[in-house]
């Protein structure tokens, strides 16, 4: 189970993890390879991510930022300002208090927020070898799965980021974890002999099913886009399990009543939530810059599809066309389900986003809102594989099971075409071990703002964000204007004495005729100098043509893809 790895731990694990000792399962001669491929993975998915964890945040993590460093009763409110959730913040916030000051100090405040990110995509690398591994009868499959979630280049940069994804990859990998219980049971009962015991679905498989709506309403209150992926898998589970159960009249009606009355409850969350948010279907149209799709390749172009979905069933269909499986039931069954629900799950969330994106007007077309696809893909990766050693058996001369040094072979020609096509294989032959970089140094453009200006002065802050459209240069919203200058109100400060202000549409321009009509006169008060006067800075994300050529007493600083404009006189 892909959860296992994660439950262990528990005192009342082994009741759950070995109930039926008859389950072809639990009749692994030892599990200590399965551990010991889980930690490795582990520690191969901690490597690649963790040196890119001590770069400057770039704007978005700078929002998660800002909210842990709030107040508590400040968190829930900075998170509703920016359009998220509070739910992940006050998580972060709480880990910021957890850790020591000489972890901050000896790491950095970056390394030390990130290593959440680091840590959850590690342990669902970790938890897809357990899990795959059972469910496919093969390590060789669930080594893949394990591997794929380490190097695939998305889950690494979300696996880096001080954002909520990392945490929708973990729930994401724990409820495919659940529903393979549930598939488990139900294979279980049905093949049971005894009618009484087929009768009932049992406190264990009700529990499942309810933890499997609990844990997405769960990755829900984490980020909402994640239904768009987690959504479509519980509804395609939803019915799979009612199918599986249909000619049991006492478990069919069972599962139709817990999964019914999740769905009212997730029908009354819904009605509630969109009530609440109903602002943001009314500012839609300022996000379709961000998440637009313009083209139909850009579905081929979101995930690697080739490496994990067209290649492993590709090689298992063909393997399959030489000889008769004596695969047994279970893996025949719940392995190969689980491979439809995850690649259906995904493809139907993919094209839905792209469609409603394209025509709809609708900002879904992001791989950070359809993020929950990077676990299901790599299982399905790994249990067709994993079924591939499920064959019957072929000897080499040599005594070495064919089919399973074919496995191996297919699975390392599928990772290696990954990491070749996502450009990590030449970054690593390149010597590089920063496969993550945003390129905005925020800390640094600030500290150097912070020291260029005196401390009677001003400094504007561009940030290029979303909200900032339409808005005036000068913002007269209090609250807005706190949330455009976030990046400064974190980890990142311009000091006591130097007062940032959020700029709207129109900063860039706005600043330079302000030093163009530099009044000889100075300002009587700090907040005539910033607003009705001459700010001294101002740090900007945008580009503008009109920062190519500046005037003599301007002076323009560049901190990767952030610029601090100076006045020198």
């Amino acid at each position: 189970m892909f959860c296992r790895l994660l439950l262990l731990s528990h005192p009342v694990a082994p009741i759950f993890f070995h109930m039926n000792p008859r389950s072809e399962t639990f009749a692994a001669s030892s599990n200590r390879p399965r551990w010991t491929w889980a930690v490795i993975v582990f520690l191969v998915a901690f490597a690649l991510r963790w040196p890119s964890c001590g770069e400057s945040f770039w704007v978005d993590e700078l929002h998660t930022a800002w909210c842990a460093f709030a107040d508590l009763s400040g968190v829930g409110r900075r998170a509703v300002i920016g359009n998220q959730q509070g739910g992940y913040f006050y998580a972060m916030y709480a880990w910021r208090h957890l850790m020591s000051v000489g972890v901050t100090e000896v790491y950095g405040v970056e390394a030390a927020m990130r290593s959440t990110s680091v840590l959850l995509t590690a342990f669902s690398a970790a938890g897809l070898v357990w899990g795959v591994s059972r469910v496919s009868g093969s390590l060789i499959g669930g080594v893949a799965a394990g591997l794929a979630l380490s190097l695939e280049s998305n889950a690494i940069f979300f696996g880096t980021e001080l954002r909520p994804y990392a945490a929708v990859v973990f729930l994401a990998t724990v409820v495919l974890g659940l529903m393979e219980s549930v598939m488990e049971e139900n294979r279980e009962r049905v093949a049971d002999c005894d009618d009484a015991s087929r009768s009932r679905i049992g406190w264990l498989g009700a529990l499942n099913r309810i933890m499997v709506h609990g844990l997405v309403m769960v990755a829900a209150a984490v980020h909402v886009t994640s239904l768009t992926v987690l959504a479509v898998l519980l509804l395609i589970f939803a019915v799979i399990d009612w199918w599986s159960n249909r000619e049991d009249s006492s478990a069919k009606w069972s599962v139709l009543m817990i999964n019914g009355a999740a769905g009212a409850l997730w029908v009354l969350v819904a009605v509630g939530w969109l009530r609440e948010h109903e602002s943001l279907w009314q500012t839609r149209n300022a996000w379709t810059s961000f998440a637009n799709a313009q083209s139909w390749g850009q579905i081929w172009r979101m995930w690697p599809w080739a490496p994990l979905v067209i290649l492993p069933l590709v090689a298992t269909g063909l393997q399959r066309l030489r000889g008769r499986s004596v695969a047994s039931l279970r893996c025949d069954t719940v392995a190969s389900r689980l491979i439809v629900i995850a690649i259906l799950s995904v493809l139907i969330a993919t094209i839905a986003c792209f469609v409603l994106s394209l025509w709809g007007g609708i900002a879904l077309w992001h791989r950070r809102y359809l993020v929950a696809s990077l676990p299901l893909l790599c299982a399905a990766m790994g249990l067709a594989i994993g079924s591939m050693t499920r064959r019957e058996k072929k000897a080499t001369a040599s005594g070495v099971n064919a089919n399973e040094v074919l496995a191996i072979f297919v699975a390392a020609g599928c990772l290696l075409l990954m990491v070749y096509q996502q450009g990590t294989l030449n970054r690593l032959c390149r010597g590089e071990v920063r496969l993550a970089q945003r390129g905005e140094d925020w800390e640094s453009a600030i500290e150097f703002a912070g020291r260029s200006v005196s401390s009677r002065d001003s400094v504007w802050v561009d940030a290029g964000l979303i909200e900032q459209n339409g808005q005036p240069t000068i913002v007269d919203n209090p609250e807005l204007e706190e949330y455009l200058r976030y990046v400064t109100g974190g980890p990142y400060a311009l000091g006591d004495q130097v007062k940032a202000i959020g700029v709207g549409d129109d900063a860039i321009e706005a600043w330079l005729m302000r030093v163009a009509e530099r009044p000889n006169v100075e300002p009587e008060s700090d907040i005539d100098a910033g607003l009705n006067g001459q700010p001294a800075a101002l740090i900007t994300r945008q580009s503008l043509a009109q920062m190519e050529s500046l005037p003599l007493d301007v002076e323009r600083h560049r901190f990767g893809r952030v610029t601090v404009l100076v006045r020198t006189r």
